[in-house]
């Protein structure tokens, strides 16, 4: 039996390669993803003196930036974030797009911040808890049932 590591993992390349189709390898798909963060590198904000930038380094680490020149402190704060591939987040929107051929329903259960995911037999697939922003966040049964849809793809 995988372990919800390598779970994970599978479902992460499964979905972002099918959230970018025209791509032909993984990491094909991640230079596209970084590619639109590259493209935010350069237009950071600058609001109530203070500065913001995402800032991308040669072999693909994540780093924050913020100037706050409101303190009088010259000096930058830069914060690791993490590896790129690390920090795109899993949201339900993009995987709904990587499983658009098997689910064919969707009901929205508002009381209970919860949407049933059914396939096209009506049989409920997956639970995902509205709460919770990302894959890696639901349950490790929602996250086996969206892997054992990608192999069934």
């Amino acid at each position: 039996m995988k372990t919800l590591k390598q779970i994970q993992e599978e479902n992460r390349k499964f979905i972002i390669m099918a959230n970018n189709p025209t791509a032909k390898t993984y990491d094909e798909t991640l230079e596209m993803e970084l590619s639109k963060i590259k493209t935010c590198q350069h237009s950071s904000t600058l609001q109530n003196n203070s500065y913001e930038q995402l800032y991308l380094d040669d072999y693909k680490n994540v780093y924050y930036i913020d100037y706050d020149h409101s303190s009088g402190d010259p000096w930058s704060y830069t914060e690791y974030v993490g590896k790129f591939e690390d920090i795109i987040k899993l949201t339900l929107n993009k995987v709904l797009i990587s499983i658009c051929e098997i689910y064919s329903k969707i009901e929205h259960s508002p009381l209970v911040n919860i949407i049933y995911i059914y396939d096209c037999y009506g049989e409920k697939k997956i639970k995902w808890d509205l709460t919770k922003e990302t894959l890696e966040d639901q349950n490790e049964e929602t996250q086996r049932e969206i892997n054992k849809l990608i192999k069934s793809l």
